[in-house]
């Protein structure tokens, strides 16, 4: 009877876990396209909190390929596919009955395609509540990941291997790459430099982690790990666990969060309430930076630096904290 009893609850499982999973996923069929247009159509995530899609660039008639937090007034973009190649008004992304994704101009030129995709074994893509844009085979496989597709953002549940890095914007406005850098090396530091464009020469690191170990490769870090509570950690391959701030945060059910390598060189914690408070929204709430002062941090082969000559009365923190 307990045996029986057993088998009908596995049943159940089996049949009842697809359609759980499947009502936590959008799932965009084979055939889909949108168009790059003022108040275009969008991508959204089950419960809305993300959109995948385009958005239009200043005044311009060029959009950004994107995803961006769409519960808030200012939709804050979290990824993006052609910063370095904005997509003129009527461009194109179709996913086509073949399993391509595809964004193309007006006149057809490729503007740009996940790369690492195998042809034809793409059954649908989703927008996911993580903020993860996947492009899977029909067992659920993820052929491609914009989480995989770093720029200069993470979001909770994310997690950088070794050699993975960001990269920060030209300016808060410009989504071409700029001139730094955030990577976790192979020697398990986290490490934070600037670099010389277009080559992507390095300079000194004006940050890194304590999370080296050259006596013991299995106490040196091999993950950066944003939690689902919002803490992000170093973690080591023997599984010990270091916080890149020992701060208390806001609680997560109550804040959407993000970490972004800012154009000024900063790695900031974002904290953004997800309800209005008394009847009114309120911006990003910088949580944390690093490093502490980046005006003394950064500086030797970076001539001016990034605060400039003469400017280190005031570091970012403070200007941020003015805002």
């Amino acid at each position: 009877m307990a045996l029986s009893l057993l088998l009908h609850l596995l049943g159940l499982f089996l049949v009842v876990e697809p359609l759980s999973v499947a009502a936590q996923t959008a799932n965009i069929s084979l055939g889909s396209s949108l168009t790059a247009s003022q108040g275009s159509s969008t991508w959204q995530s089950p419960s809305g909190t993300f959109a995948f899609g385009f958005r239009r660039i200043a005044d311009q008639d060029l959009f950004l390929l994107a995803i961006w937090y769409d519960k808030i007034p200012d939709k804050t973009i979290v990824w993006y596919a052609n910063g370095d190649n904005p997509a003129p008004k009527g461009s194109k992304l179709e996913l086509t009955t073949d399993g391509q994704l595809t964004l193309t101009g007006p006149r057809s030129q490729e503007i740009w395609k996940p790369e690492s995709v195998l042809s034809g074994r793409v059954a649908y893509v989703a927008m996911l509540d993580t903020g993860n844009f996947v492009l899977a085979n029909n067992n659920a496989d993820y052929l491609w990941q914009s989480f995989k597709d770093l720029k200069d953002t993470v979001l909770p549940t994310q997690v950088l291997e070794i050699g993975e890095k960001l990269n920060s914007r030209q300016t808060a406005n410009s989504y071409s790459q700029g001139r730094f850098q955030l990577q976790l090396k192979s020697d398990g530091r986290l490490v934070l430099y600037p670099i010389a464009l277009p080559t992507e020469f390095a300079y000194q690191p004006y940050y890194q982690s304590n999370t080296s170990d050259a006596v013991d490769e299995m106490n040196s870090g091999y993950q950066l790990s944003f939690n689902e509570s919002g803490y992000l950690n170093v973690v080591r391959r023997n599984g010990n666990i270091d916080k890149l701030i020992n701060k208390t945060l806001l609680p997560i059910r109550d804040y959407y969060y993000r970490a972004t390598l800012d154009s000024d060189g900063l790695f900031t914690q974002y904290a953004h309430p997800k309800s209005p408070k008394n009847g009114s929204w309120t911006s990003w709430l910088p949580v944390w930076s690093i490093p502490e002062n980046i005006c003394f941090e950064a500086n030797g082969d970076l001539g001016s630096g990034p605060c400039g000559y003469n400017s280190l009365l005031q570091t970012r923190r403070e200007q941020k904290a003015n805002l």
